[in-house]
């Protein structure tokens, strides 16, 4: 069987939430990225039972668990989290799950998440098939109107033969004096109209029995043994006619005469059990005493006359309600105290008491304690609480005694108060609606057009209907005898509706005013039963309404819980359990009425409901039912087929049992025409669910029958071809045509016609498409509707066809195999009707109506239309298609379709076990040209100089990417929610542009022309399906081979990434988007013998799609800083050496360019990125194993300082020389003026910006440089506006000695002064501008010893003097790492930014590790995002956390992009952070290796998610403050996926 996964997240899962599943699935838990991060599920149970063979019990969970804790290492690894659960039982079972939540406040906390899974049952036929709930075709029967047990058969087989495959039964049991089919009045005796002889008032049955085949019954209980010729009968007709049976059952209610009620009156609510509903009971007695009146005349005199014909006869009702007859009832005094009676016993519970005035105002407000027992002035208050009010204040120098006095007067005041405040409560508020629901019911009774219109007010018809009824006769009890509880309990309660009222809340509980407020519409013959909340509250009613549920659940194969939406959900659950003990496989509908659908989803999931009825009748048009047709099954006909391997499990709709009408509606010949029979019953069985109807609707019974038997019976089947009286055929109504389309119903469910479409062809024309996914064969309904009366004149009869109008034609791509059927009713004006029945008793249908039917046919022999071939498409021209017409078509692919078909399935499967011709040509691919088919953003396609570009989708807009991915990132969006109807897919069906775009663009380059040819082969096929089918197919080619083409670059990568989880191969995948061929981006060429590595001048984008291509795209800072994560540890260790020579070659002044330009247009700007460069080399030689990069020989650009570039003959000199180079001239200082200085090199600089300046301050051993003019690091915004005056300014200038700086240098010459130490460096160490010899291990011993002093913020302000001397003034946070030290700018140092967490990476011996813990920490609280780290401190004044680049405004901190490192939240220097807490986390005590392990991953969290739903597959540059998206952001950073690459490569070292 199919796995589905059910992704576990920290929210999302709730009782309101429905998941179906079908017996024998494997349900695959898996968790989501931020539940990981929370460290993953602690706790997974469930409540199945463990096998088959044990019994289930709701309380009884199983866990799943096992021990299989999510470790932190996780993240690392593709074996992802799940545990496999096989479903093997029928039934709804719930899931609990916990994890740990931490919170700043509380601390950890175990946070559980709950939600439920309902499994279908298997309803198997005779020969062992499971007939699917889609298959069901159920016909309902009033039970009583089945007649004698003995007639069930002949009755019943109206349905068989009809081709229902199962009935729905009215309650099978006795029924109470109404005769209403659901008011049973004794649950374990049978019907007496199924008797041969019926029994008399107080007649038991003679065969009964004390012991139940379904368990014990408790004392006195008996039940019906007819019972058992009930279940030979289904049983006998299941294995004969495979028909299946259900039966309502009724729970929450039973016959007002039930005779068992009269000894357990504690089943219902009464006076004793439920004295809240006393003032009720009271102000009906009020009530009816008034009806009565009224009804014999006796307030004519004062204008209430009890005939009723208009609204102001109920006006004058309603006065006199309101202002008379209701404030007599004096109902407020059940809700209040007895003052003097309080008074009196506060004076007994304060006496001897002295006043504390602590006590004073502890309590809370004075307030009524309602009395229980419900009596007039019976309420108290707590006078504890009265004491602390009233006793307990000031004395204000009064005696003792005076200040009782006072407590006590205060007190009488204060009852009075509250007494008042529920007597306008219920005068003005309940009384109020007392009488807008009576009035309401009365408009409804006498005045209304859809009401029985009721002249005159009865004893029988009273002014409101009864809500009490007493078990003793019609009498009412006086107000004292409803106190005495032996009389109060023989007073109980109807069953009924409310309204609107809440379905999950018990109207008749003590915390509901229903009764009091009359907002009850009550059956009158029936009593509310009250079962309490567990089976000691109500023993007799559980164990009765069990036995009964048990018996019903032997003979039945499914209930109809009735009045599901008032039953408690605690008493179904537990009957239902009961039940399912009995039959395992119990299949349980519903009708809810919550007109919710989150409720409805509350009761599916506790009840394991598998089936909603929902009603055809309820469609007010033709076009509202083809909505409700599609709404309720079946996927859209060309959806998306589902990708290998588990199925994401979401959230599902109820499953629909669609019935055209139900034994509540009102016949459809009254509501809207019996020519709306056929299509209204054809569109139904249209839909892809359980579909029903009513015993009746086929035989066109023209009223509502309803549920009151009245002695009426139903007909039974004849096979004579003229049915004698009493007896029906397929002459009669619609049944031969009910037949054909049950059948077809059946097939289309059974032959997996999955697929659905519904088109409105007219006002009046619904067609109804479904469609085999796997076939590709459709069967397509066409049906005229006919919803409103058609003209004598135009009525469609054996003799006058009718008015058919202009109806388009149906156009099939594929070829019409034949006619299914088709048909239509029509008026008989020669044939022979059928014999009226003899007996009135006898329900028969009208006489008047055919329906004229034809199966299986050609085209040519159709009555309605003709063929047409247009092309390769075929048309059905309608020529007669009258009102009341219907008409099936079977269609299949064209002979050229069906081979599309065959071959994309062949492709497909072929790709899927990696032995297509495509894989061939893939793998021969190098990761530099896979950037080519699966990336390139608009900019790169174009710089190729083939004329192609981003595919541009219309209505919709381009592509990220013009390789695979720009597609595949859309299409997995489309798949997920199967959106058919996006501008993607509808570019798709209109032509085949995009296929062809993706094999096209491949051909252009010589090594990409194999793999572009293969994948013109395999969409080829494309073209000849019908244009409906080409998304799916399309999506299933193409996702196969962007799978394809993804694995093989995976498989270049390093084991690391192999064998890594997906958000590292995620990030991987970030070298190839990044570094790839573009013309106007080249790299120096390497020294001769190295032309190997030249990979075709390939170089690295800092990102895109804004440094995608030309002289912004290769930044000397950037790169370096990604080459470890995006190069080295992804084992691309080639490149990263290509790229350190390429720009070792464009050494000058001792720096490395900030912008490469090729090489001969390098610009020298950045103090940072030499340091970064020569921490790329330290960890290449860390990841290579060796030093033999430092012998590399460099084919130098610039030999001097003022030479040009030697493009031609370049100088060669070793790696290791310009390494020591650049130490050398940094040791003896850099100072010059950028060449080409101006607004022709940078029009945003000003004069002194151009020079640039670096030098190391060897007091400390800090490298230093820069100027306030301007920007030597990373954060190098400069000013671009004139209206706010910051043009040429820097924004953060971090002159000085930046940590971050320091902290590299730190790690170069520590690396250095090892490797001079064994002979791998030839140097010792470099000489001073004053030409003192520095040793690399002096120097790093110059920058330990200084470090801390210099850059660390003490938290103790005593030290500030001599630390800092007058720069303390700039302290404004405490526990941090400066930015800066000797800044031009003095309050720059003190800024809180996330660069020191670089130094702590790179160079951790500099740190003392309480000092990082505590600076970290700080950082966490201050800069930490959910994404990036705030660049500035949200406290320091230049802070502005939004970037928009693109706003120019008066506002100098951030016109054009001024703060684009003064807040928003970078995602690169998170990673280095989150490194530096996995390093100092780790080592400090609190907190340990494990719980620093998860932190982190806690932190990677959004960042996966992120990734995951990328349309561009890659993690931005920033976001603004919060995380927010930021606009300007380039999308795809490379720094940003390589750093997360290096932290997680770090976590594996860890780990």
């Amino acid at each position: 069987m199919a796995v589905f996964a059910l992704q576990l997240c920290v929210s999302g899962h709730s009782e309101s939430v429905l998941y179906r599943l079908p017996k024998g699935s494997t349900l695959r838990f898996t968790q989501s990225s931020q539940l990981s991060a929370r460290g993953g599920v602690t706790d997974l149970r469930l409540n199945q039972a463990a096998n088959k063979d044990t019994r289930f019990s709701r309380t009884c969970f199983t866990d799943l668990l096992g021990g299989k804790k999510q470790d932190s290492k996780e993240i690392l690894h593709s074996s992802d989290w799940y545990i496999d659960v096989n479903l093997h039982t029928s039934g709804s079972y719930q899931y609990k799950f916990t994890y740990q939540e931490s919170n700043d406040a509380t601390g950890e906390s175990v946070v559980e998440q709950t939600g439920y899974i309902v499994v279908e049952p298997e309803l198997r036929l005779p020969g062992g098939e499971v007939l699917s709930l889609d298959s069901v075709s159920m016909l309902t029967v009033m039970a009583s109107m089945l007649g004698p047990l003995a007639t069930w058969r002949s009755r019943m087989r109206v349905a068989h033969e009809s081709g229902y495959n199962m009935m729905h039964f009215s309650p099978i049991q006795q029924l109470g004096a109404s005769q209403s089919a659901y008011s049973v009045s004794d649950q374990l005796q049978l019907l007496n109209e199924t008797r041969d002889e019926p029994l008399g008032p107080g007649e038991m049955p003679k065969r009964l029995v004390t012991q139940s085949s379904v368990g014990p019954l408790s004392a006195g209980m008996k039940i019906d043994v007819g019972m058992t010729d009930v279940y030979a009968l289904i049983k006998e007709l299941h294995a004969e006619w495979g028909l299946f049976c259900l039966v309502d059952v009724v729970w929450n209610h039973t016959a007002s005469d039930s005779e068992w009620l009269r000894k357990h009156p504690e089943a219902g609510y009464n006076m004793k059990n439920s004295p809240h509903l006393k003032p009720a009971y009271d102000l009906e007695r009020v009530i009816m005493t008034f009806s009565r009146e009224v009804a014999e005349g006796r307030w004519r005199e004062r204008g209430v006359s009890e005939y009723v014909s208009n609204e102001d006869d109920l006006r004058r009702l309603a006065d006199t309600l309101r202002h008379f007859i209701l404030p007599s009832a004096l109902i407020w005094e059940y809700y209040c105290v007895d003052v003097d009676a309080q008074v009196e016993a506060f004076s007994k519970h304060v006496a001897n008491k002295t006043v504390d005035q602590s006590r004073c105002g502890r309590s809370e407000p004075l307030a009524i304690i309602q009395d229980p027992r419900y009596g007039r002035f019976s309420s108290t208050v707590d006078l504890d609480v009265a004491e602390d009010l009233l006793l307990h204040r000031d004395m204000v120098g009064r005696s003792m005694e005076e200040h009782l006095n006072r407590a006590r007067k205060d007190l009488a005041d204060t009852l009075h108060w509250l007494n008042d405040q529920q007597r306008k409560t219920v005068e003005q508020d309940i009384y109020q609606e007392v009488v807008h629901n009576a009035m309401a019911t009365m408009r409804y009774e006498y005045l209304q057009q859809d009401g029985p219109r009721r002249e005159k007010i009865t004893t029988d018809h009273t002014i409101m209907p009864g809500y009490f009824f007493n078990l003793d006769g019609n009498i009412w009890l006086t107000e004292e005898e409803v106190q005495d509880d032996k009389k109060g309990e023989r007073i109980l309660s109807h069953n009924g509706w409310v309204m609107g009222a809440d379905p999950l809340k018990n109207f008749a509980a003590s915390d509901s005013q229903v009764y009091l407020r009359r907002q009850l519409l009550p059956w009158g013959d029936s009593c509310k039963l009250r079962y309490g909340e567990r089976p000691e509250d109500s023993p007799f009613l559980w164990e009765h309404m069990t036995a009964y549920t048990r018996q019903m659940a032997r003979c039945f194969h499914g209930f109809r819980i009735d009045n599901c939406h008032n039953t408690p959900i605690h008493v179904a659950e537990y009957l239902l359990d009961e039940a399912r003990l009995v039959r395992p496989e119990l299949y349980v509908v519903a009708e809810l009425f919550t007109n919710s659908e989150a409720i409805d989803n509350i009761f599916i999931n506790h009840l394991g409901i598998n089936s909603l009825i929902r009603e055809a009748a309820s469609a007010y048009n033709s076009h509202e039912l083809g909505r409700l047709v599609f709404r309720y099954g079946g996927k859209p006909v060309g959806s998306f087929s589902p990708l290998p391997g588990p199925q994401p499990l979401t959230p599902s709709i109820a499953h629909a049992l669609f019935v055209d009408q139900t034994h509540d509606n009102e016949a459809l010949m009254r509501t809207r025409s019996v020519y709306d029979a056929l299509p209204n019953s054809a569109l139904v069985c249209m839909a892809c669910c359980a579909v029903g109807s009513t015993r009746g609707y086929d035989e066109l019974v023209p009223e509502m029958i309803g549920v009151v038997g009245k002695g009426r019976l139903y007909t039974q089947w004849s096979e004579e071809a003229m049915a004698p009286a009493g007896c029906v055929n397929m002459e009669h109504g619609i049944i031969a045509a009910k037949r054909a389309l049950n059948r077809l119903h059946v097939q289309l469910a059974a032959q997996n016609y999955s697929q659905v479409y519904v088109d409105q062809v007219s006002e009046s024309i619904v067609s109804v498409t479904r469609h085999n996914p796997v076939t590709h064969e459709s069967v397509i309904l066409v049906a005229h509707t006919s919803f409103s009366k058609i003209p004598d004149q135009e009525q469609p009869t054996e003799e006058f066809i009718g008015v058919t109008g202009y109806i388009p034609p149906l156009c099939v791509q594929g070829v019409i195999d034949e006619v299914i059927l088709e048909g239509q009713v029509l008026r008989r004006t020669f044939s022979p009707r059928p014999p009226a029945p003899t007996d009135p008793h006898i329900i028969s249908g009208s006489p008047d109506y055919k329906v004229d039917l034809q199966e299986h046919v050609s085209m040519e022999k159709s009555r309605f239309c003709g063929l047409r071939q247009a092309g390769a498409v075929q048309e059905a021209h309608f020529h007669t298609f009258p009102p009341g017409s219907v008409i099936v078509f079977k269609t299949s692919l064209s002979p050229s379709a069906e081979q599309a078909v065959k071959e994309l399935r062949h492709s497909v499967a072929q790709m899927e076990a990696g032995s297509s011709p495509l894989a061939s040509a893939v793998s021969q691919l190098s990761l530099t040209t896979l950037n080519h088919v699966l990336y390139r953003c608009d900019a790169e396609e174009r710089d190729d100089g083939h004329g192609t570009a981003v595919y541009d989708v219309p209505r919709h807009g381009p592509f990220k990417y013009s390789g695979l991915q720009g597609v595949m990132s859309l299409l997995k969006r489309l798949h997920s929610s199967n959106d058919l109807g996006h501008a993607l897919c509808d570019n798709i069906r209109a032509g085949d542009w995009l296929a062809g775009y993706l094999s096209d663009r491949l051909m252009h380059n010589a090594p990409t022309q194999a793999t572009g040819e293969a994948i013109r082969q395999l969409i080829r096929p494309l073209s000849s399906l019908p244009r409906y089918l080409v998304p799916a197919y399309f999506h299933q080619v193409v996702a196969n081979v962007h799978r394809l083409v993804i694995k093989h670059a995976i498989s270049l990568m390093s084991p690391f990434v192999r064998d890594g989880s997906e958000f590292i191969k995620q990030l991987a995948l970030g070298s190839v988007q990044l570094y790839s061929v573009v013309k106007s981006s080249s790299m120096p060429a390497l020294a001769s013998g190295l032309q190997a590595l030249e990979d075709n001048g390939a170089s690295l984008a800092a990102g895109l799609p804004h440094f995608a291509t030309g002289f912004m795209r290769s930044w000397g800072r950037d790169t370096f800083i990604a080459l470890r994560g995006l190069m080295m540890v992804t084992g691309r260790l080639p490149v990263a050496r290509r790229i350190i020579l390429a720009f070792a070659a464009c050494t000058r002044h001792g720096l490395i360019p900030n912008l490469l330009g090729g090489g001969p247009g390098a610009r020298f700007n950045c103090r940072d990125a030499p340091w970064w460069f020569l921490q790329a080399i330290q960890d290449y030689t860390v990841f290579a194993g060796d030093d033999s990069i430092l012998s590399d020989p460099v084919a130098r650009l610039f030999p001097t300082d003022d030479s040009p570039p030697l493009s031609e003959a370049p100088s060669i000199a070793p790696l290791d020389s310009i390494v020591q180079e650049i130490l050398q001239r940094h040791a003896s200082g850099i100072r010059f003026r950028e060449r080409g200085a101006g607004h022709g090199l940078d029009m945003n600089m000003s004069e002194n910006g151009f020079d640039v300046a670096a030098g190391i301050d060897w007091t400390t051993g800090f490298p230093y440089g820069g100027s306030p003019y301007n920007c030597g690091t990373w954060m190098d915004k400069v000013g671009e506006s004139d209206r706010a005056g910051n043009r040429g300014v820097p924004a953060t200038p971090r002159d000085g000695s930046a940590v971050e700086i320091v902290g590299l240098c730190k790690s170069t010459v520590t690396w250095l002064a090892k490797l001079h130490q064994h002979g791998g460096y030839a140097k010792q160490g470099v000489d001073t501008d004053n030409g003192t010899a520095v040793s690399f291990s002096e120097w790093a011993g110059r920058i330990q010893d200084h470090f801390e002093a210099r850059f660390w913020v003490s938290e103790a302000p005593e030290t500030d003097a001599d630390r800092e001397g007058h720069d303390a003034k700039f302290i404004h946070r405490r526990g941090i790492y400066k930015d800066t030290v000797n800044a031009s700018k003095r309050f720059a140092d003190f800024q809180l930014r996330p660069n020191f967490p670089v130094a702590m990476v790179v160079a951790p011996e500099l740190f003392t590790p309480p000092n990082a813990v505590v600076a970290l920490k700080n950082a966490e609280k201050i800069l930490d995002g959910p994404l990036g780290m705030a660049t500035l401190d949200p406290k320091d004044w230049a802070y502005n956390g939004v970037y928009d680049n693109g706003v120019d405004s008066d506002d100098h901190g951030s016109a054009r992009g001024f703060n684009y490192h003064q807040g928003p939240e970078w995602l690169w220097v998170k990673a280095y952070y989150l490194r530096a807490r996995l390093h100092f986390m780790s080592g400090d005590d609190a907190i340990g290796p494990e719980q620093a392990r998860r932190d982190v991953v806690r932190s990677l969290a959004q960042m996966q998610d992120t990734l995951a739903a990328s349309e561009w597959q890659g993690l931005a540059e920033l976001t603004n403050a919060k995380g927010v998206e930021c606009k300007d952001s380039c999308p795809v950073q490379a720094w940003t996926m390589s750093c997360l690459l290096d932290l997680l490569y770090d976590m594996s070292r860890y780990a």
